[in-house]
């Protein structure tokens, strides 16, 4: 019995439907953007767009690992890749993403501490980038010589001295220059505010008091009131 004309109708409304389903779903996984905080990814010989794809996925690049290499492998890109560290992230579709790897895209990578955060928290942040180890920046911010050429004061580590800002890293910095950018720049800060924090007496008590009344409290309100019971304590 031959099918009905209303059936093969609906049959071939619902097969456009799925194509152009497919079609929209294929669209939005190439072409739309998404936001993740950039990083350097390295590039070593050997690697595969199956290896990329996964490093890539796992920091919140790409959404489709099998996708990417699939058009990888479309367009060459998996043989066109040179050894070496690329800026990644930002706000990219999977399309732009490979064409940056195509491109070789080797600026800086940009990344934001919000205020409060830890000098542990700084570091392991710094290395989620991609531009630097944990252990190698720590070691550093632990060295009683280091800490004393970037600040002048026989402290015990770089904590409290690392502005919290939005900063662009060149990708070619060392753990040394990447944590000198961020000590001189709350020099910088304190300057601009008339503050010489080398000659002021003091000057780190305060600032471990300020970095826990960050930690504690939220609004301008109850910073002054977690800074007075603080005080208060220390004085008694």
């Amino acid at each position: 019995m031959p099918p009905q004309p209303n059936i093969t109708r609906s049959l071939l409304i619902l097969a456009m439907l799925i194509l152009l389903g497919g079609s929209a779903w294929l669209a939005w996984q190439v072409l739309s953007p998404v936001k993740s905080e950039q990083l350097a990814l390295k590039v070593s010989r050997g690697d595969t767009a199956g290896s990329i794809a996964a490093k890539l996925q796992e920091r919140g690049i790409i959404r489709n690992p099998a996708l990417f290499r699939i058009l990888a492998q479309l367009r060459g890109t998996d043989r066109r890749l040179i050894a070496g560290t690329y800026t990644m992230g930002g706000n990219n579709s999977l399309l732009r993403t490979l064409r940056l790897l195509e491109k070789g895209n080797t600026s800086a990578v940009r990344v934001t501490f919000p205020e409060g955060l830890s000098l542990q928290r700084t570091l392991y942040r710094i290395e989620r980038s991609g531009l630097a180890s944990y252990a190698a920046l720590d070691s550093l911010a632990h060295d009683a010589n280091f800490v004393y050429e970037l600040t002048g004061l026989r402290v015990a580590s770089l904590e409290g001295f690392l502005y919290p800002e939005t900063y662009a890293f060149d990708i070619s910095l060392s753990p040394r220059e990447i944590l000198q950018t961020m000590t001189r720049q709350f020099a910088s800060k304190l300057e601009s505010a008339g503050i010489d924090f080398r000659a002021t007496p003091g000057f780190y008590g305060r600032l471990v008091l300020a970095s826990i009344v960050e930690r504690e409290s939220g609004s301008a309100e109850e910073r002054k009131l977690v800074a007075g019971v603080l005080a208060n304590r220390l004085n008694r």
